[in-house]
């Protein structure tokens, strides 16, 4: 698990969950993401990947 401005990222070869306090905020797969998760197993390229999620998800919370 990583942590990323108060959200948690969990892996796995077939893409990441976004959590926040134990509870599912977004799910990536690699058919969602196309070919920015071509490659699974290169887990950093996941991380920023969920990262810049996390990045949009907060810009579009602020008022």
């Amino acid at each position: 698990m990583h942590q990323y401005r108060g959200y948690e990222i969990l892996c796995s070869l077939a893409g990441y969950t976004v959590m926040q306090g134990g509870i599912e905020v977004l799910s990536i797969g690699t058919a969602d993401a196309g070919t920015e998760l071509a490659d699974c197993s290169e887990v950093d390229h996941m991380l920023r990947h969920a990262e810049q999620a996390i990045d949009r998800l907060i810009a579009e919370a602020a008022p």
